[in-house]
């Protein structure tokens, strides 16, 4: 049975309705300004899109009262301090590197302890540069290691002010050389780390001939 012309009709303006409403919306979506990113000192990986899952080239060292970070894509380096009485949370802050190749990697007045490491390069730089970052991190407990990490990003609440789209900071990831995720919250500039269990292999029982 053919639909009636009355039916026809109803769905024909109905098309027109969308389309013309379409075509009303979208230009005001189109001219909503640039999203500007209110995260002064953050490392969030732009141009990446969002939300940002890859993998990364990093270097990390451990230190007596925290970590460095480095992250290639951004070329940043973020310091990390232990809370007072654990190891698995503090402070974060992020420094640009500065170092680049025919400065000197380290300062050969500074001699670290037996069993301790002086940072160098850029790491160094940062170290030696701040006295705060220094007194807080200490030496070095060995020298820094280059590997691929897996980095995440997850962007904050997303709002408008004054016709303006504002991204919130937000959530980064990182796995360590050493097993570890860590997490760092852009809002309280803080940081936590979880240990990754490494699952027990199941020996295998060798079948007799």
């Amino acid at each position: 049975m053919m639909p009636s012309r009355f039916v026809l009709a109803v769905v024909s303006m109905l098309i027109l309705f969308i389309a013309a409403l379409a075509a009303l919306v979208a230009p005001s979506f189109a001219r909503l300004p640039q999203a500007p990113l209110y995260q002064d000192a953050t490392p969030t990986l732009d141009p990446f899109p969002r939300p940002n899952s890859f993998d990364l080239i990093v270097a990390e060292q451990v230190f007596e009262g925290g970590r460095m970070f480095y992250l290639q894509p951004v070329d940043r380096i973020w310091v990390l301090f232990y809370d007072e009485d654990t190891r698995d949370s503090g402070t974060w802050v992020v420094y640009e590197n500065q170092w680049v190749e025919g400065m000197p990697e380290i300062d050969p007045a500074i001699i670290a302890p037996d069993g301790y490491v002086q940072p160098r390069r850029g790491f160094g730089m940062v170290w030696r540069n701040n006295p705060d970052v220094r007194e807080a991190l200490g030496f070095a407990l060995d020298p820094e290691i280059g590997f691929e990490s897996h980095y995440t990003f997850t962007q904050g609440a997303i709002r408008v002010v004054d016709g303006v789209v504002v991204v919130e900071a937000g959530v980064h990831t990182l796995l360590s050389y050493y097993g570890a995720l860590f997490t760092f919250d852009e809002p309280t500039m803080t940081w936590t780390r979880q240990i990754i269990p490494t699952p027990e292999l199941t020996p295998e029982v060798t079948p007799s001939l």
